[in-house]
């Protein structure tokens, strides 16, 4: 895609009308892409890397050839470049468009020199990606080498046939149909919901009712618990350590979520919250802590027993 803006830059007949369409291609894929992956629309709200298509870096490296081009001062141009690479610093693929069409255009003519300038700047990518965010498609980026054998056919002319063009969109349709559908099933057939909260706060009220509604499984771990131990005094007797039971009860969450395709569980109440990191990364599932107002809260108090019987305790405040 790279190789391809340079040539489209080096052979378009209006960059005005170039940088327009690659703008307007850009926040319409600023939708589509954050949609299909899950990301918040309003970017740098979750995160700095990956905030919107690959399609916003493209078109910053088209102003970044013509800043190349200018008749400037190096300094200015190496100034123009990073605030260049700054922007788009949050994107898909980061700055590493701008720094490959940059080194790409500086050797047309020269494919080998190309090709190994790119596979430089992608292993730099490969290197942040898999100390950032996933070590496996990190290492799966070294496949864009792969097009060097397809690029060594071009020879910088125009081809006649119109074939190759309808091919493209047909792909670049099929491609996008395909991850709409698939981000779609995956809301509606693999979503598991995960509601924290303190105690009394209504996470086992709230929890049923939302699975009924949207007619998910329900799973009260409180209850659970109980099942197994007898009492909550039960459970927090045979593990008297409290990161121990969180660990235990994060535990419970994996199996739980392996069992069931769509699930609401109610959580008890935890207090560290390393075991749950897993559960708070993974796209299928959401976390939200329900919160209430105080004056709800008090009303909703009880009070038990060792045997978990309810003390009427309230009726004498």
């Amino acid at each position: 895609m790279w190789f391809m803006v340079v040539e489209g830059y080096t052979h378009t007949h209006s960059l005005k009308k170039y940088l327009e369409r690659l703008l307007i291609f850009s926040i319409i894929a600023h939708f589509a892409y954050n949609f299909c992956f899950g990301i918040s629309l309003i970017p740098l709200k979750d995160s700095l890397l990956n905030q919107t298509s690959i399609i916003w870096p493209l078109f910053l490296s088209v102003i970044g050839l013509w800043v190349e081009d200018q008749e400037w001062k190096e300094a200015k141009k190496i100034g123009c470049i990073l605030i260049l690479c700054l922007l788009a610093f949050p994107s898909d693929w980061s700055c590493f468009p701008i720094l490959c069409t940059n080194h790409i255009y500086k050797n047309q003519g020269n494919l080998k020199k190309q090709v190994l300038g790119m596979a430089l700047y992608i292993s730099m990518y490969v290197m942040v990606y898999c100390l950032c965010i996933d070590v496996v498609y990190g290492l799966l980026q070294f496949g864009i080498v792969l097009v060097y054998p397809i690029m060594s056919l071009y020879d910088g002319t125009r081809g006649k046939s119109t074939f190759m063009k309808c091919f493209f969109f047909l792909v670049l349709c099929g491609t996008f149909s395909f991850v709409w559908i698939d981000s779609c099933n995956d809301v509606e057939g693999k979503m598991k919901i995960l509601i924290f909260g303190m105690c009394n706060i209504g996470k086992s009220t709230v929890g049923e009712f939302l699975a009924r509604k949207i007619g998910y499984d329900f799973i009260d771990m409180d209850a659970k618990i109980k099942e197994k131990y007898g009492t909550m005094l039960g459970f927090q007797d045979e593990y008297n350590d409290q990161y121990e039971r969180d660990e235990l009860r994060a535990e419970m969450i994996s199996s739980w979520i392996k069992e069931n395709e769509n699930v609401v569980i109610a959580l008890s109440p935890i207090a560290y919250l390393d075991a749950y990191e897993d559960f708070f990364e993974d796209s299928d599932i959401i976390c939200f802590d329900l919160t209430n107002r105080t004056e709800n809260v008090f009303k909703r108090l009880e009070f038990t027993d060792d045997n978990d019987n309810l003390l009427h305790i309230l009726n004498r405040i």
